[in-house]
């Protein structure tokens, strides 16, 4: 649940996590959080909603056991 700092041509900002009150299983959380990321930034998001994006991702993936949550519902974290 910590902040990513963004650092971009000299200027920097923190995006806020996304708060999961009950985690079930952090198996994944990193490189859903990463892939997030990318599929945002590939599909032209800014960096700071890739990041907002990215959050809401890792936050669906820890809900669940395993390192990984079924599509549909990393589809909604991402277009939500």
């Amino acid at each position: 649940e910590q902040p990513a700092l963004i650092a971009l041509n000299g200027a920097s900002q923190t995006v806020d996590a996304v708060h999961v009150a009950a985690p079930v299983d952090t198996t994944g959380a990193g490189d859903s959080f990463n892939g997030g990321y990318l599929a945002a930034r590939l599909a032209g998001h800014a960096p700071a909603d890739a990041v907002r994006r990215a959050h809401k991702v890792a936050a669906a993936v820890v809900q669940v056991r395993g390192a990984l949550a079924p599509f549909a519902t990393l589809r909604a974290a991402f277009d939500s």
